[in-house]
């Protein structure tokens, strides 16, 4: 992976550590014989980084740590912000994956693959919008991405978000509903045209579509990003499906993806498939847990 280019492959040998700063995202990822340890923490963004990443997007650096002295300073005594650092450092989260024992010489490599959130994503607008009968909008979206990290075995160790999330209840009360991510930032865009593309973001075109019968004031949609392919262009970056919602007016909204991508994606040709919707990928692990068990008491009659 080049220093531009934080997805791919990687290699991380025993008894040695790698550190990623991606935007707000410090990652440090340590191994032994015997497992990998990922540890992460979002620094806290200023007002001017903020400003000045949406006008250029994250920096992105690798380190590679050859001392594990190194990785113990970084994780358990992190630097202090300063007037020259854009981010407020906070506390990691360390989490350890054992790995497996059967597996007598496993790779060197990881894979970080940029994936989107398994959870929907509440998605506010500026000011309500106000649509007529049959009115549609259509607006440009920057959704949050994950890094899916995976051992050369195709092992997936974890997944990272590139960016902090918090929780929210997405519903008219709290008997119905259900638990959305919500980002401290700017999301929706009064057009594709004003957003920019970035490395630990995707677009996508959103339009908002009244089909009651009356006109419909509409402050905020639910995405659910897990049902979306994510691509990519070397040009204009990452990108998703096209979005659709039919508002109803009573958060009972419909959600479509038309499986295209907008002109501004640039041209096909360049453009590949990096991830295929997550809900295909839990709809195979249920699947395969319900054929193993299934099996477990086939062999057992």
């Amino acid at each position: 992976m080049s220093n531009e280019t934080w997805w791919g492959r990687t290699s991380l040998r025993i008894r040695t550590a790698q550190f990623w700063q991606i935007g707000s995202l410090d990652l440090l990822i340590e191994r032994t014989s015997s497992e990998f340890s990922v540890s992460w923490r979002h620094a806290t963004r200023t007002t001017s980084s903020v400003v000045n990443a949406a006008a250029s997007g994250p920096t992105v650096s690798k380190r590679h740590l050859s001392n594990p002295s190194d990785a113990a300073a970084i994780r358990s005594a992190p630097s202090p912000a300063s007037p020259l650092s854009p981010f407020i450092p906070a506390p990691f989260q360390t989490q350890a994956f054992a790995m497996p024992t059967m597996q007598p010489s496993p790779s060197d490599d990881l894979i970080f693959t940029p994936v989107l959130p398994q959870a929907p994503l509440a998605v506010y607008f500026a000011t309500p919008l106000t649509l007529e009968p049959n009115e549609k909008l259509t607006f440009g979206v920057c959704l949050p991405l994950e890094i899916k990290i995976e051992s050369g075995g195709s092992r997936v160790i974890c997944a990272v978000p590139l960016e902090p999330f918090s929780k929210t209840w997405f519903g008219p009360n709290a008997l119905y509903g259900e638990l959305a991510l919500s980002i401290n930032r700017t999301t929706v865009y009064s057009a594709l045209d004003e957003t920019h593309p970035r490395a630990d973001q995707a677009r996508a075109a959103l339009t908002v579509r009244n089909v009651n019968g009356t006109p419909l004031t509409v402050d905020r949609v639910l995405i659910p990003c897990s049902r979306l392919s994510l691509f990519h262009s070397p040009q204009t970056g990452f990108w998703t499906d096209s979005i659709t919602i039919d508002a109803r007016g009573d958060e009972h909204n419909s959600f479509q993806s038309d499986r295209s991508l907008p002109r501004e994606a640039g041209p096909s040709q360049f453009i590949q498939l990096v991830a295929n919707p997550r809900a295909q990928e839990r709809a195979s692990i249920n699947e395969l847990a319900l054929k193993n068990f299934k099996n477990f008491f086939k062999e057992r009659g």
